[in-house]
Order: structure tokens, then C-alpha cells, then sequence
């Protein structure tokens, strides 16, 4: 009997790949923001596990990658914190990243992985890796491509030799890892939850993860052959156990191509206390030989389909087709499959081609299939590219580089492409730092500072102690007027005249003054920093840096301010005359912007010396007009600072 499963769980029948961890994602992701945090999804064994898989993305500096990172899997309520993280860097098509894609990660610690989902290794790598073949790869999927609608167990596309006289391919199926879309249920009404099948029979009985409904005291179950219990809360608050009904007129027919045969589905239901019809799950097989009928070839409306050979050879390929047909349960002939190929293609692999334009991998293949009746390869195109095609991705490779001058390690990176028909990885390009393809090239993983973990050593008095006073003026000059007599003697003129004139004088500073007493203590402090744990590593180690912290105490007093500076204003200039050693200060945005604004060398604002020259210039014979000015007020130099506009 089929189990009935939800329709998300066929996105998770994918074969795994080696040392790789699967993922998908529980919501969008929108790379337009360049970092944030991954939660995802761990698939194991083809089967969505109840843990969440949590780490972070950045995306690159040139926007062309995101590279993702797993460093922890919450489960059962418990955190673990992975010693290795598995990474994953994917080029950037599009800048959101659906629900529900799928990440392949690589760099997990396979030991850890195991131990957190409580198996040992070898059923960890059974359950994840090359280990897990085909055979876990749920081989009933549905498939929507027949005139009548209907459901079929057969993967249409298997890579067994077996012959099977039913089996499908539909023209886009090729290799060994297909799996049809799932279109199966005729049900309009609602699912609840998937119910636990007791009969062995379904490949999928693994896969359920069951997910039941409040309405229920406990879960269904069969009680009999095509006979369902129930058991659910009535409006006393107490369990009422019911026999859920059947209508078969809702459900047609599933096709089983691999044993021949078509299977009659009904629909369970029940009316609940507010009279109203459920349904219990999907469309369901009815067990025993009277629902079971025999399928049939009839080639008689079929034509041979004429494949060109695209390979080396230049001939032509006769594809024999056929209809599947089937008698029903209402004595009338069905279609299970209209004219379609008599067996299905396969692929031999010859070699890869890497498309560097589109960042992706194709496979160069011969197509065949086994003629059921001698068992021996029939092949319909050489050297042709298969339509499976498989993206460039970037993933951390070698070792970690240490650079413990700059607390940061360095790993190579290199492009694969993971082939998940052959289930295995091809090398693009090598492991190294080169850009390569456009690929990254390197990662940078800072090391870890731990917490609580400094050490501190014996203190001693530091390089700068003791009272230093410091000083802004700016000189002052006055003016004056003044007047002479003189006595005027020729044609024009006769008596006594005053004529005025200007001058200058030097009028003394303007002050600010202050004193400031300083008071240096190096200490000696020792931190642990953690490395990026190596592949071979059980635990990462732990590098320790020592260094001297300073501590400086600072005392100011203002002895006379004529200019009105801020005390902020005499604290940067004792940091910028090298007094003041605080480095924190030296670096923040205030003291940058005090530097661009007022440190000006050598044209700064404030004159500290004035030079008077010239005076007045008498009579004389060849000047008729009395007295003149002939002063110059000039500035000897400046300081460096500019003050404050108010």
C-alpha cells in the first residue's frame, strides 16, 4: 500500500555527494544585502531532518559570489557548534535566492555530522555521500504526461539494466537519477496529514515525516485491508473512534511500469462534528489482485520515431514506440501511456565539456537502450551533449594558511562541478590562490578572540609623566594720530600749518594658558586567539598574543583663556604636539576633524610678532606740501592653528 506523503518531500530525492553537507532554505534570502544569516533545512538520507542548519553569507566585493558557511545545527533543542564549517561559495545569478534551495556545502567535519544525528559514521556515509545510491532514491514518483489523469511508482527513468516491458520515457528523461514532476492527486479537499502505512510495499515508507492534525487524539491507522481507523476529539473534549468512508469515484488509477500492472486508488474521507466532508490525505492504492490490472503494449497506433544521429557517425536511429494500455476496473480499455519510446534512454559517459561562457559543465555522452528482448545495448546517438548540465561552484580546498602577524588565516579555493547523475565532482580548475575561471581566489578567516581568556602580566610606569604647561598668544598692536607744526615760506603760502599723520605701536598679547600633568602605566596582557581549525585537527588551536595596554591619566587646569578655547580644543593639540599618547584618541572622528579644520603649519591665525617700519617724512626742498605717512605694519610670523569661528 502507498504511503501518502506530502509533495515537498520528491524536492528532497536527490542523490548526495561525497564530504558534502545538503541544505535548504527556510525563506528567501536578498543578496542586495550584502551579509546576513543562513538558516536552513538539513537533508540526510534523502528525508528533510528535524534540525536547522544555521551560519551566515557574505556576499564577495566584486558582487559576482556569496560564499555560505554552516557553524551550527540546532536539534532536539540542542545547539552544536561545528568544529569544521562546511562552505559553499555560488556564483551570483540572481539576487534572491528562492525557499527551498538547495546549498551543497563541503568541509563538514563527517564525524561530528554523524554524531549529532546519533549514527555511526558508516551509517552517516550510507545516508549521505557516494553511499547513497539509487537504491534510497524513492523509485514511485507520479507522472502527468497521460491522456488520462492518473499516477505512476515507476521512475520512468532508472538505469537497471532489467528489462521491463512498461517502462517510461517521456522524451525529456535521461540518466540515472530523474525524477518526475509529482502532479498524482485528483483531491479537492484537504489533506491533513500523511498516514502511517503498516504494509511494507512502498519505498517511500522511510521518507514520512508525519505531521497530524489537532483534531485527532491519536494518529490513523489501518485496521484492516483497504480499511482506516480513526480517532478524534469530539465536542465533549473526549475520543471518538469512527471507521473513515471511501469514494473510489475520486481517484482513478496509479501505474506500476516496473511490475506491470495498474492500481485502483480510492479517497478516505469522514463528516466531521460540524458536518462538514474531509478528506483523509491524498489518493491511496486499494490492496489485493481485484484492484491490480495487468498492463499491455499496442504499437499498432504507433509510428517509429526517427532520431538523428548528432554524434560521429552520421546515420539515423529507429526508436521503437508503443502505447500501455490497461482494462480497467470498469471493463473498458485505458491508456496508461500514449506512443512513447519502447525503453527508456541511458546515458554512457564519454567526457566533459566546460562551457567558461556560461560557468557550467556538460557531459559528452553515448545514448542507448537495452533491448528487452536480447538484453543487449542499443545505442541511438555518439558523442552527443546531454541535457543535464551542472553549474560552476567555488568551495575552500588545501589547508589554512596561518598569518598570525595579522590574526587571519588564508585557504585556497577551486571551482567543481558536481555531477549528480555519475554522483561525483569534477575539478574546473586547481586548488590555488589564482583567479582562475573568475573565482575568488582566497578566503580570509579572521581568528576567533576567545572570550575571558586575557591574562594580565605585571604593570611599569610608561613614557610620558609629569606637568607640562602650554601656551596660545597672539600679539596685539594699537594706533594713534598725531600732528606737527611748520612754518610755510614762499609765493603761495606764509605762517605756521599743522599737518596730521598715523602710526602704529605694539600693544602687548593675548593669552591662553593652561597646565596639564599626565600620568602613563604599561601593563602587560597576554589573549588567546583561535585559528581556523585544520582538516586533519581534532580540536583548532589557540594562538597567544602578548602585547602592552597603556593607561593614560590626564589632569588639566586653565591658568588664563584671553582666546576662549574648548577644553576639547587644548586636548587635541597636546595629542597632536605627540604630549597626549592616546591612541584611541589620535584615531577617533573628532580629532580627524579638528586636523582638518584648524592645524594649519606655518598659516595658522594668530600673529606672534608685529614689525613697525617707516615713519613721517619731513619738508624738505624739493617736497612742497608739508608732512606724509610712511608707516608698514608687518607680521613676522604665525602659529599653526587656526581658532574657532564663533
Amino acid at each position: 500500500m502507498k504511503r501518502l506523503f506530502l509533495g515537498i518531500f520528491l524536492s528532497l530525492m536527490i542523490a548526495t555527494q561525497v564530504e558534502a553537507l545538503i541544505v535548504l532554505t527556510n525563506k528567501a534570502i536578498d543578496l542586495n544585502k550584502k551579509s546576513g544569516t543562513l538558516k536552513a533545512n538539513v537533508v540526510l538520507g534523502n528525508k528533510i531532518q528535524k534540525a536547522l542548519a544555521i551560519g551566515n553569507y557574505k556576499v564577495s566585493s566584486n558582487n559576482k559570489s556569496v560564499i555560505f558557511n554552516v557553524n551550527t545545527i540546532i536539534k532536539d533543542n540542542q545547539t552544536h557548534n561545528l568544529s569544521s564549517q562546511p562552505s559553499l561559495i555560488k556564483p551570483i545569478k540572481n539576487k534572491i535566492i528562492k525557499r527551498g534551495s538547495k546549498l551543497i556545502l563541503a568541509g563538514e567535519n563527517q564525524e561530528e555530522i554523524a554524531k549529532i544525528f546519533g549514527l555511526s559514521l558508516q551509517e552517516y556515509q550510507k545516508k549521505s555521500g557516494t553511499n547513497a545510491t539509487s537504491k534510497n532514491t524513492p523509485n514511485s514518483s507520479s507522472s502527468n504526461v497521460t491522456p488520462s489523469p492518473s499516477t505512476s511508482s515507476s521512475n520512468g527513468n532508472s538505469a537497471s539494466s532489467s528489462a521491463s516491458n512498461f517502462t517510461s520515457s517521456n522524451g525529456s528523461d535521461y540518466g540515472s537519477g530523474y525524477i518526475p514532476n509529482n502532479n498524482n492527486s485528483k483531491n479537492d479537499g484537504t489533506n491533513y496529514y500523511p498516514i502511517p502505512n503498516n504494509n511494507g510495499n512502498s519505498n517511500n515508507s522511510e521518507n514520512i515525516v508525519p505531521e497530524y492534525s489537532t483534531q485527532f487524539c491519536k494518529a490513523p491507522y489501518y485496521d484492516s485491508k483497504n480499511s482506516i481507523s480513526l480517532s478524534f476529539i469530539a465536542k465533549d473534549g473526549s475520543c471518538m473512534d469512527i471507521k473513515a468512508q471511501r469514494d473510489d469515484t475520486k481517484c482513478e488509477y496509479r501505474y506500476d511500469f516496473n511490475n506491470g500492472v495498474a492500481i485502483k486508488q480510492t479517497q478516505f474521507y469522514y463528516v466531521d462534528n460540524e458536518n462538514q466532508i474531509k478528506n483523509v490525505g491524498g489518493c491511496v492504492d486499494l490492496q489485493g489482485d481485484e484492484y491490480s490490472y495487468p498492463l499491455y503494449k499496442d504499437d499498432s497506433k504507433c509510428q517509429l520515431q526517427v532520431t538523428s544521429n548528432k554524434g560521429y557517425n552520421g546515420n539515423q536511429a529507429y526508436f521503437f514506440q508503443t502505447q500501455i494500455l490497461f482494462r480497467g476496473a470498469d471493463n473498458l480499455v485505458h491508456m496508461a501511456k500514449d506512443c512513447t519510446d519502447y525503453q527508456n534512454v541511458q546515458e554512457e559517459l564519454i567526457s566533459y565539456d566546460k562551457d567558461t561562457k556560461k560557468k557550467e559543465v556538460k557531459r559528452i555522452v553515448n545514448q542507448y537502450y537495452i533491448d528487452p528482448s536480447t538484453g543487449n545495448k542499443v545505442y541511438i546517438n555518439n558523442g552527443i551533449i546531454s541535457p543535464f548540465k551542472f553549474p560552476y561552484q567555488e568551495y575552500a580546498c588545501g589547508i589554512w594558511e596561518m598569518d598570525d602577524a595579522n590574526l587571519q588565516a588564508y585557504r585556497k579555493t577551486q571551482i567543481k562541478a558536481f555531477d549528480n547523475v555519475a554522483n561525483t565532482y569534477i575539478d574546473v580548475t586547481s586548488c590555488d590562490y589564482s583567479n582562475d575561471e573568475d573565482k575568488t581566489g582566497r578566503i580570509t578567516q579572521p581568528y576567533i578572540k576567545l572570550p575571558n581568556n586575557e591574562k594580565p602580566g605585571e604593570a611599569e610606569p610608561g613614557d610620558m609623566n609629569g606637568s607640562y604647561e602650554f601656551e596660545f598668544k597672539q600679539a596685539l598692536y594699537g594706533t594713534g594720530t598725531g600732528s606737527v607744526w611748520r612754518n610755510c615760506k614762499g609765493l603761495f603760502c606764509s605762517g605756521s600749518h599743522s599737518d596730521d599723520y598715523t602710526y602704529y605701536y605694539l600693544n602687548g598679547f593675548q593669552i591662553t594658558k593652561w597646565t596639564t600633568t599626565y600620568k602613563t602605566t604599561n601593563t602587560g596582557v597576554t589573549t588567546g586567539y583561535q585559528r581556523p581549525k585544520q582538516p586533519d585537527e581534532k580540536e583548532a588551536s589557540i594562538y597567544y598574543v602578548s602585547k602592552r595596554v597603556k593607561t593614560i591619566e590626564r589632569t588639566s587646569r586653565v591658568i588664563q583663556n584671553d582666546l576662549n578655547l574648548t577644553a576639547d580644543y587644548m586636548k587635541f593639540y597636546e595629542v597632536n604636539e605627540g604630549f597626549y599618547k592616546d591612541e584611541s584618541i589620535k584615531t577617533s572622528p573628532a580629532f580627524s576633524d579638528f586636523i582638518s579644520k584648524y592645524y594649519k603649519p606655518k598659516a595658522g591665525g594668530l600673529c606672534q610678532k608685529y614689525k613697525i617700519s617707516g615713519g613721517r617724512v619731513g619738508d624738505s626742498k624739493n617736497f612742497v606740501g608739508g608732512y606724509r605717512n610712511n608707516v608698514v605694519l608687518t607680521c613676522l610670523f604665525y602659529n599653526d592653528y587656526l581658532l574657532p569661528t564663533k
